[in-house]
């Protein structure tokens, strides 16, 4: 288990790929890379004042902060992978995975980059890449190589990614190369092509963030939000609009959290924005979430209605701990401290329950704190 390269090393492309399961390994390094992002944020953040262009900076500033927000999100779902594999009895036969992986990428390296591609082979280079990752079953791979071999066509054909991108359809892993490549290659030519295809491919949405074209994306991405057709959005989306503090896109961003498929993501850019009537907004999104999901309510939904003081919504989070799948379940850490924060009881998660199961019908909740007490001992 360890670190190699793959492919050829060039300046701007440094590719790194996971030998082995390498969980543990990669939340080290994601715990590494956030903390240098700290640092460059702290040290960006010191030359504002001294800096003329504050824009620029600040705009930095912003794509820094989502990017560490990313790194966050992808260390805590490694550290509750690795939690999650400690309860798991599934015995996993590396041979067989390893085996597959060396398939995938066997099959990948085969794939040759034509020399001096028109714009024609290009996109069929990159359908070739993307074939291979969906018929072997993309999860087996990290999306390093294809990045790298798609990315090695070079700035001159964003265009055929783009193009590429229209003919994929959004699959997950195979999308994702593309999307990294494009974040690549993508430069001050290319904005307009990005812009224009923003609505079509949400995730571009980094690229403007990494050059900085925030003002010039915004009215394409408020529109975004006013779809009706489109209830989910990346987080760096929103959170651009979120940055821009403008009071005529609090409506906007208020509607899209009740219909949005990611509340918690939503919730967290715009709680502390100063939009009307955001308790009746959680309300309404929570009872949406209990009639809308076939599988039940939308667990992120509830831990923010638990705060709003929603006592079904502490119902709901209350039965999750007692599944016996509860512990393998990736958002059992969160589920349990949401529930810890908001009841005024002290003790084991046993303990809470039983305390919790007795006390409910005198349950009452408190504004201020965000508490549950038992009613005559609420202060």
């Amino acid at each position: 288990m360890g670190l190699s390269v793959v492919g050829n090393i060039d300046k701007d492309t440094l590719l790194i790929e996971w030998e082995g399961c390498g969980t543990m390994k990669a939340y080290r390094w994601l715990t590494m890379l956030m903390v240098v992002m700290g640092l460059i944020i702290l040290i960006v953040g010191d030359q504002v004042c001294a800096d003329d262009d504050q824009d620029a900076v600040l705009t930095e500033l912003q794509v820094l902060r989502v990017e560490v927000e990313q790194l966050r999100s992808e260390v805590r779902q490694l550290k509750d992978q690795a939690a999650a594999s400690k309860n798991d009895e599934t015995v996993i036969d590396v041979n067989d995975w390893q085996a597959h992986r060396q398939k995938l990428l066997e099959n990948l390296k085969a794939i040759q980059r034509p020399k001096n591609p028109t714009h024609e082979e290009a996109v069929n280079y990159i359908l070739d890449i993307c074939d291979v990752l969906l018929s072997e079953g993309d999860h087996w791979i990290t999306p390093d190589l294809p990045v790298y071999m798609i990315s090695r066509l070079g700035s001159k054909h964003v265009d055929a990614m783009i193009e590429a991108l229209d003919q994929l359809g959004e699959y997950f892993m195979a999308s994702r190369a593309i999307h990294q490549a494009i974040q690549q290659t993508a430069n001050q030519q290319h904005k307009q092509m990005i812009l224009d295809a923003l609505n079509k491919h949400h995730d571009l949405v980094n690229v403007v963030l990494k050059r900085g074209w925030i003002d010039e994306a915004y009215p394409i991405l408020l529109d975004g939000m006013q779809n009706s057709g489109v209830d989910y959005l990346p987080e760096q989306w929103i959170a651009s609009v979120a940055s821009k503090k403008d009071p005529a896109s609090y409506p906007v961003l208020r509607e899209y959290f009740i219909r949005s498929e990611n509340h918690a993501g939503t919730f967290k850019w715009i709680k502390s924005l100063p939009i009307e009537n955001i308790e009746e907004a959680v309300a309404e999104a929570w009872n949406n979430s209990l009639t809308d999901y076939e599988f039940g309510p939308d667990g992120e939904m509830a831990r923010i209605a638990v705060e709003f003081g929603h006592l079904d919504a502490m119902d709901y989070l209350i039965e999750q701990m007692q599944d016996p799948n509860f512990l393998r379940s990736r958002n059992y850490r969160k589920i349990r401290a949401t529930v810890k924060k908001h009841l005024d009881f002290k003790g084991s998660s046993n303990e809470l329950i039983e305390w919790y199961e007795t006390n409910h019908d005198k349950l009452q909740f408190d504004n201020q704190s965000r508490k549950y007490y038992v009613a005559d001992q609420l202060q």
